[in-house]
Formats: structure tokens, C-alpha cells, sequence
């Protein structure tokens, strides 16, 4: 962090004062741009990138239709758990 001077007059105290608010700026750009390119690296989520496979199927599920199968499921026990 800078030392603050000792300043003749306002006019120089708010130069002062502006540069390093302009400086502090710059580093959060900087900092700013370098989060946003290691952001782009990071894949985009798909709901095919989470294959299962449950016990007894063939054929793996994505997590859509995992979430659609378990929530079918537990549907069908509460409506049984109501009927009853």
C-alpha cells in the first residue's frame, strides 16, 4: 500500500486520492480478466456427462432421466401410501 504524503493543498490530495482509485481499478480489471479465463476453461454442464446404470437395466441413464425415474417411483409409493 502507498505511504500518503503530506499534501500542499486539496487539489493535490485528490489527485492523490484519484490515482489510486484508478490504480485499484486496474487491478480488480486484472484480477477480473484472469477469474473470467480460467471461467472458460470449465466445461458446460450437459445431462449426459452423469451415466448410471441401475441394478437390473440394460441401458445407462443421464441424471434427467435418473431424477424423472426417482421421482416416478416415489410418486407411485405416495399415491399407494394415500390409497391405502
Amino acid at each position: 500500500m502507498k505511504e500518503i504524503p503530506k499534501f500542499k493543498d486539496k487539489w493535490e490530495e485528490n489527485e492523490f486520492a484519484l490515482s489510486v482509485i484508478a490504480e485499484t481499478l486496474t487491478n480488480l480489471s486484472n484480477r477480473i480478466a484472469a477469474i473470467e479465463s480460467h471461467l472458460k476453461l470449465i466445461p458446460k454442464f450437459d445431462v449426459n456427462m452423469i451415466q448410471y446404470k441401475p441394478e437390473g437395466q440394460d441401458e445407462h441413464l443421464n441424471i434427467k432421466q435418473l431424477f424423472d425415474d426417482l421421482y416416478g417411483r416415489l410418486n407411485k409409493i405416495e399415491e399407494k401410501n394415500i390409497i391405502e
